[in-house]
């Protein structure tokens, strides 16, 4: 057997790319909306009185949640070791078997059309489980939808955003024989 096949290789996951981009940044305005609702609405028609820490606790509860979010939903690398694809998140890692692999291709426009059935749409990737009439029930691993490489079993379907796609590929269909 030929040496790659063992080799532990580490993939960076592609930059945030459109939509996973604009999806951060537009929720970046969601922490000061906050403070503004917290201070009109509660301070002046609830509690009819100033309460000077509610702002400030508005806000930091704000950073944690939007800021706890946008951690967890970080996909820090894709990793091959022996047969095995791992998926290393923020605070967890998956893992695929990459024994009974079927196919595996790039596909651009895998997640159009997509539904989100549970998971995150954008706040720093596409992760969680997706369903689309084309590729059917999916996990999805995406930071930019443009790099998105669908790798297929009989069973379930799992795609993922590798900065170079193209490396992967090879990589993987390397490592499982496929052509």
């Amino acid at each position: 057997m030929d040496a790659h096949r063992y080799e532990n290789l580490r993939f960076d996951m592609a930059p945030l790319g459109g939509r996973v981009r604009w999806i951060t940044y537009l929720l970046l305005p969601f922490i000061p909306l906050l403070v503004i609702v917290d201070k009109i609405i509660i301070r002046y028609f609830v509690l009819h009185k100033a309460m000077p820490l509610m702002g400030l606790w508005t806000f930091v509860s704000a950073i944690l949640i939007v800021g706890g979010c946008w951690y967890a939903s970080l996909i820090r690398e894709l990793r091959l070791e022996g047969n095995m694809l791992f998926v290393r998140l923020s605070w967890w890692t998956n893992r695929f078997d990459l024994t009974d692999l079927q196919s595996i291709e790039a596909d651009p426009k895998a997640l159009k059309g997509a539904r989100k059935g549970m998971g995150n749409d954008g706040l720093g990737s596409c992760m969680g489980r997706f369903r689309s009439k084309r590729l059917g029930p999916m996990r999805v691993y995406v930071s930019d939808p443009a790099k998105s490489v669908v790798l297929r079993w009989a069973d379930r379907c799992v795609v993922v955003s590798p900065k170079n796609t193209d490396w992967f590929i090879e990589s993987v269909r390397k490592r499982t024989g496929l052509r």
